[in-house]
């Protein structure tokens, strides 16, 4: 009897380990992007952030590792704020670096201030995406729900979402290619970052396929500047 509840005792531990949620940011970039579930299209009702957040974390960092440049590491407090603007400029429909609607956070520098003065150096990249992998011309059509659905305006052939690798190395791609963003993803004082995504609020209720709001938060620690 007392084997039998050890072992059952070891099972539910087992299984509880299992069931834990896994830190995403804790992986290194090579073990992140062999992850099976990044290859799950993204589910615009219900998209997993913190998959999202750290895909394109990881995907920027393989960038950099092509690229011959240490990984940054990750940072809770640039997570943070680049998570709350990502998710304001999503409630509050506005886009751009400068926060329209909270004079306390309005500027980079507050916004990480904010979270933590552990970066005196820091740089920001945004972005827009569409969510919906489409060519530049699309059609739209009302569905008996009231939901849009998208598709090619000759073939009818549908539309769908991106996976999670794809949308976000879609975002990294276009930074890479605009020499501002590619600065900041590409500067080798930067020694961490913090990245996150928010989606449409009201997904497909327009003939405007659902996008993302983007943030990249990259910041330089003290004892790194000085040594400068």
């Amino acid at each position: 009897m007392g084997r039998m509840i050890v072992f059952l005792l070891l099972i539910f531990i087992e299984s509880a380990f299992q069931s834990k949620p896994l830190d995403y940011h804790r992986l290194s970039s090579e073990e992140f992007v062999r992850l099976r579930v990044l290859q799950q299209p993204i589910n615009v009702y219900e998209p997993d952030y913190e998959l999202l957040d750290a895909t394109i974390f990881h995907l920027t960092n393989q960038e950099r590792i092509n690229r011959g440049l240490k990984p940054l590491s990750y940072a809770v407090g640039l997570h943070l704020s680049a998570q709350n603007f990502a998710k304001d400029m999503i409630q509050m429909d506005f886009y751009g670096h400068n926060h329209p609607y909270s004079p306390a956070l309005a500027t980079l520098n507050e916004r990480v201030g904010f979270h933590t003065w552990e970066f005196p150096r820091k740089s920001e990249n945004i972005g827009q995406y569409q969510v919906i992998d489409t060519p530049e011309q699309y059609c739209c059509r009302r569905k008996r729900d009231g939901s849009f659905e998208y598709m090619d305006c000759d073939s009818k052939h549908l539309f769908y979402p991106y996976t999670y690798e794809k949308f976000a190395q879609y975002a990294v791609d276009e930074w890479i290619n605009s020499p501002p963003h590619r600065r900041a993803m590409l500067d080798s004082t930067f020694t961490h970052m913090g990245c996150a995504a928010r989606l449409s609020k009201k997904p497909y209720q327009t003939c405007k396929a659902p996008y993302g709001r983007f943030v990249q938060n990259f910041g330089q620690r003290k004892e790194s500047l000085s040594q400068n």
